[in-house]
């Protein structure tokens, strides 16, 4: 049996796509759980619709978006479900081959897999054009430390999101859905919980072929800004180093450049979203500081990542834009908001305070 969970808000017009792509799935032993999230258009009549065809769908409804205290049955499925069922996910603007199910459950009986992983396909909201992908040239079977080691940073992709896998009921369990800890990201869970589901996986696998198809919108909470947002990045770099540790028992050089890496690029979008959102000049000097004068971003900026594309002259481009920025909304600046802006510039010379006075 595979339990599916999709949360829907304000998805009308994908949401019949993605409901249809596991309804006609060539493997028909599974459990639907929908969620309208609190939607404000037609996305609970599409639900409803469904529901009263199929059997096999179970509807649930949410006055509040993100109000965890309703629907506790949906939210803690994959706690619930039998160790040797299957738990997936399907966002509400993708879809799945119709032979998903079929292929991956086969893919795992075969390798004897706990979690596995399918290639996906991009493809533009509008347009409905495919755009890319990532998809491996031959499958890949992680199964000891030193291979979690060796290809961490070829497999790392399928780690970042909690669809386009199957997840066995045990390795399912372990994720976070209602109670999260302190420190749980207000941006990129999905991967904290594709990590606590790999970590307690004996056996994980990438299946080598085009399976799911990911739909790239403008409207996606990647382009909005989040509080905290910053310190998600942080999150996510050092529970990917813990995930590594647990793993392997070390993290070796390679890997942690190309942590690094990821962090780099991280970094560049959440500067992008910060300095296009509404916050004031001041709440986004303060936040740029934050980030800027970080000892992760210290290192990452003292690290050698030419390796990987990633030289002098790239950081100082990538220091010369945050710069440019800075400049250019100083009049409006308070006088806290300067000494951030002081402490950002202190990072990229250490001797600006001697030729560039305050005023």
């Amino acid at each position: 049996m595979i339990y599916i969970r999709t949360f829907a808000y304000n998805a009308e017009k994908t949401l019949k796509r993605a409901v249809e792509s596991v309804l006609n799935q060539t493997y028909r032993d599974f459990k639907y759980y929908i969620l309208d999230n609190g939607s404000t258009d037609g996305t609970r009549n599409i639900i409803r619709n469904f529901a009263k065809c199929d059997k096999r769908i179970i509807p649930f409804y949410s006055s509040k978006n993100h109000d965890h205290t309703e629907n506790l049955d949906f939210w803690n499925l994959p706690k619930n479900i039998p160790e040797n069922s299957f738990f997936c996910v399907i966002d509400a603007d993708d879809f799945y081959e119709t032979s998903f199910f079929e292929e991956m459950l086969c893919f795992m009986e075969e390798n004897q897999l706990e979690m596995a992983a399918c290639g996906t396909e991009f493809f533009e909201e509008e347009s409905g054009c495919a755009v890319g992908g990532r998809i491996l040239a031959e499958s890949l079977i992680i199964d000891q430390p030193e291979k979690w080691n060796l290809f961490f940073s070829k497999m790392y992709w399928n780690l970042r999101q909690v669809w386009g896998k199957l997840y066995s009921g045990k390795v399912a369990a372990a994720r976070y859905d209602v109670e999260k800890p302190e420190w749980f990201p207000s941006y990129g869970g999905d991967t904290i919980n594709v990590f606590q589901s790999a970590a307690v996986a004996k056996r994980f696998g990438i299946y080598a072929k085009k399976l799911h198809h990911y739909c790239l919108s403008a409207k996606s909470v990647s382009h909005k800004w989040m509080d905290e947002r910053e310190t998600a990045d942080v999150i996510l770099y050092e529970k990917a180093i813990e995930f590594l540790e647990q793993k392997c028992g070390i993290v070796s050089d390679q890997n942690r450049i190309f942590l690094y890496l990821v962090y780099w690029s991280a970094l560049h979008d959440t500067i992008n979203v910060l300095v296009c959102s509404q916050l004031s000049p001041e709440k986004q000097v303060t936040v740029m500081c934050n980030m800027i004068c970080h000892d992760i971003t210290k290192q990452m900026f003292a690290s050698d990542m030419s390796a990987w594309g990633i030289g002098e002259k790239e950081k100082r481009c990538f220091q010369r834009e945050i710069i440019h920025w800075l400049n250019k909304h100083a009049r409006e600046y308070s006088e806290k908001s300067l000494d951030r802006a002081k402490e950002i510039y202190l990072q990229f010379n250490p001797n600006f305070s001697q030729f560039i006075s305050k005023g």
